[in-house]
């Protein structure tokens, strides 16, 4: 068997910056993350053996702690509530969805309607939505079809891993029926592994995807894939080759997500190799 990688794979910017907080904090003591620091769980287990102490997004911690706020942000509310408790703040919000957020921020206070395109549920929405005041959240072609609004001023903005191909569908349709202003909201980080899925499929003739399950841009890659190749197939742990059949196959293409650390792309592929 041949294992071939992408060009581009693992971790971004963004989380490289949450994990490395992360770690130098956690040699000055215990650390409380609020939520999941990253979409990914293998990685979340080694950082709590280390000593972050996970939570609910939703929880406060005693105060005098010290509290990671995750790379999807921090509603602001939510923020000034932690600090009013004595709460001391780690910052790891991903580069990309701060600028995301002052941008909202920005327009907001200019008297815009923000339409935004994403999860209403995933972290960096619920986290998004706090930085204006006057607001819809939308993720389909029909909701934007049905969508109806007398504002002036409307802006869109996306959740930065969510799939471009379907964002432009939706931004035009809502082009078609409002003036707008579309400030770049799309992380490039996602972007370029999806490019490197594109350039790595014809090499392959099955792709196995490493990311979390959870992970918003683990399922896009994945879904990328399964478009370009049926014999595709999303991995979180070795356990998880038990359930396909790879034998079958000379070449395997090998990509992971951008919030998939290196050490357990580097794992699954020596297993990968040996098995």
């Amino acid at each position: 068997m041949q294992i071939i990688k992408a060009k581009v794979m693992g971790y971004c910017t963004g989380v490289k910056l949450a994990i490395n907080k992360a770690e130098a904090a956690l040699r000055e003591g215990p650390v409380y993350s609020l939520g999941a620091l990253i979409h990914n769980k293998a990685e979340m287990e080694r950082l709590k053996l280390l000593g972050l102490k996970v939570i609910n997004a939703n929880e406060v911690p005693p105060a005098g702690a010290t509290a990671m706020v995750r790379a999807h942000g921090l509603h602001p509310q939510k923020r000034q509530e932690l600090l009013a408790a004595g709460v001391t703040l780690i910052d790891a919000t991903c580069p990309f969805v701060l600028n995301n957020q002052h941008t909202l921020q920005s327009y907001n206070t200019n008297g815009y309607f923000a339409i935004i395109i994403g999860q209403k549920e995933h972290a960096e929405i619920t986290a998004l939505v706090g930085f204006s005041h006057n607001y819809v959240v939308i993720s389909t072609v029909t909701e934007a079809e049905q969508l109806v609004t007398l504002a002036p001023k409307i802006v869109v903005m996306a959740q930065t891993t969510f799939d471009k191909t379907n964002y432009e569908h939706i931004k035009e349709v809502l082009a078609n029926r409002y003036t707008l202003e579309a400030p770049p909201s799309i992380c490039p980080a996602p972007l370029s592994r999806l490019k490197a899925l594109e350039e790595l499929s014809p090499l392959a003739e099955a792709l196995v995807i490493i990311g979390d399950k959870d992970s918003a841009n683990s399922l896009t890659l994945c879904n990328k894939a399964l478009s370009l190749n049926k014999n595709s197939f999303l991995v979180e742990k070795e356990s998880d080759f038990d359930k396909i059949f790879l034998k079958n196959y000379h070449t395997i293409g090998l990509a992971a997500s951008a919030s998939s650390p290196s050490w357990l792309i580097n794992n699954l592929e020596l297993f990968l190799q040996e098995d």
